[in-house]
């Protein structure tokens, strides 16, 4: 459900908030929530608004880390960057300027961080955003700015931007560069940051950077950031001119401990096609989504003197386990090729029940093979890791991944 500017106006009145905050503290489920709001004299449409907002409320807590009411919608929210991500980009910005053009600004996720000493405009197209975003700034920091402006035109002389692409098609759900599906489309985006001070850029994870790293002069430098935890990717995040520190560079970073690793660019490349292959022993180790995204995960690996499984498949081996929180660590137990027979015999042999199935770099029908094993019985705690050794497709059968603090008992 997508809220209207006049249903966010009527959403953030404080007699409104207190019912909404009291609702959800009850945890009422959908029936006992219809039956409260129906004592209330509210018509069907405000009741179902409010309906919304306290079934959302939990989740806007969780991921802006805050007890303070926010204004948002079920959009509004997906879309939204959550509290470890916008600290990081607020600490970027930190003494770098005292206005801000939040571009895109949705309900202010990028945003609401900053001190109040920062002078920030919110810029978008939508009228309800644009409320979510003043009350949520009120709410978070003293307040803000909001423009409704088309964000192709945008004039950024010597402001620092916070730049977020809408997806055109809010159904695609991909992680993935679809250019075409970005307003404001990459080229007015480019405008916007080549005219600015220095610009904090974020598209999906899976977007190619290029398109930036070509400009970089217009655009008075670029860096990568890719933003995680430890078991997913969230962005990537392009800063320009003086949001760009160390021009060149390409960082893996976890937003939730702080923790960096980085490269340049010219590292980046070299580890790529340099990555040398090894035999299978010890520990399968496996990158964090953010350092895999980055690519810094071969420099990385080389420094750590581990080998590729396959020189186009980013999982190594190691004699003995990486004690990094970049990593997980999967210790070997067996192998076999990819055939249902052969992996149901090598699971029996070890007495494994339901194994926590991982696989990467396989074209071949993997879920066909293991329908194949049948239902498995109760049993010990196994992984099995499909992917390809020197170009035939193999499963390993490993232990549980190990925590940082059993890779230093291992040691």
């Amino acid at each position: 459900m997508e809220f209207s500017a006049e249903e966010v106006r009527f959403l953030v009145d404080e007699k409104i908030r207190e019912a909404v905050v009291a609702l959800a503290a009850r945890n009422l489920d959908e029936w006992g929530l219809s039956r409260e709001l129906l004592k209330t004299d509210l018509p069907p449409e405000r009741r179902r608004v409010v309906a919304e907002a306290v079934r959302l409320f939990p989740k806007i807590r969780k991921k802006f880390q805050t007890d303070a009411f926010l204004a948002a919608d079920a959009l509004a929210l997906m879309q939204a960057s959550g509290a470890d991500v916008g600290r990081r980009k607020a600490a970027i910005l930190a003494g770098k300027g005292e206005r801000v053009l939040d571009v895109c600004c949705g309900m202010g996720g990028d945003s609401i961080h900053l001190p109040p000493e920062v002078r920030v405009e919110g810029i978008d197209l939508s009228e309800a955003r644009l409320e979510m975003f003043r009350f949520n700034h009120a709410r978070m920091r003293g307040g803000a700015e909001i423009r409704r402006e088309d964000a192709e035109g945008i004039d950024a002389s010597g402001a620092l931007v916070l730049i977020d692409p809408d997806r055109r098609d809010p159904d695609d759900k991909s992680r993935n560069w679809n250019p075409e599906n970005l307003s404001p489309s990459p080229g007015a985006t480019l405008r916007v940051a080549s005219g600015s001070a220095g610009a904090l850029v974020k598209l999906p994870p899976g977007a190619d950077a290029a398109l930036f790293e070509s400009r970089e002069d217009e655009l008075g430098g670029v860096e990568t950031e890719f933003l995680g935890r430890r078991r997913e990717c969230c962005e990537l995040l392009v800063r320009t001119g003086r949001l760009a520190d160390s021009p060149g560079t390409v960082r893996a970073v976890h937003v939730d401990s702080g923790l960096v690793r980085q490269a340049s660019r010219e590292e980046v490349a070299e580890a790529r096609a340099d990555a040398e292959t090894g035999p299978a022993e010890g520990f399968l180790c496996e990158p964090s989504p953010a350092l895999l995204r980055s690519g810094v995960d071969r420099v990385e690996a080389r420094r750590l003197g581990l080998r590729l499984a396959d020189r186009d498949v980013s999982w190594f081996f190691s004699p003995e386990p990486v004690r990094d929180p970049f990593w997980d660590c999967f210790p070997l137990l067996a192998s076999s090729p990819l055939s249902a027979g052969k992996m149901k015999r090598m699971l029996d042999e070890r007495g494994i029940g339901i194994p926590v199935v991982k696989k990467r770099g396989l074209k071949t029908d993997v879920e066909r093979e293991l329908s194949k094993i049948g239902r498995r019985r109760e049993g010990a705690p196994g992984t099995l890791l499909l992917t390809r050794l020197g170009g035939e497709a193999v499963a390993f059968l490993a232990g549980p991944a190990l925590t940082p603090a059993e890779t230093e008992d291992v040691r």
